[in-house]
């Protein structure tokens, strides 16, 4: 949920995910919804970037599935 400056509500449904962890979910929240107002996004279509950067952090164990990959080249 979103509330611009004149009270204007935005709303945006919750994004199912298969949660593996919860750390970060926040931060990814807000840089999805950043980047996407960056890139000229309305609030609504922000909110929806948001909820979708941050089903990737909560479905990811090391906050982005990226960087679970550089673990495992290690290895």
């Amino acid at each position: 949920m979103a509330l611009e400056a004149d009270g204007t509500k935005h709303e945006v449904a919750a994004v199912p995910a298969d949660v593996v962890d919860t750390n970060g979910a926040g931060d990814a929240f807000m840089a999805g919804f950043v980047a996407a107002t960056l890139h000229g996004a309305s609030v609504g279509d922000a909110l929806k970037a948001a909820a979708a950067q941050s089903r990737v952090a909560i479905e990811s164990q090391h906050l982005h599935p990226v960087l679970g990959l550089a673990s495992t080249a290690k290895a």
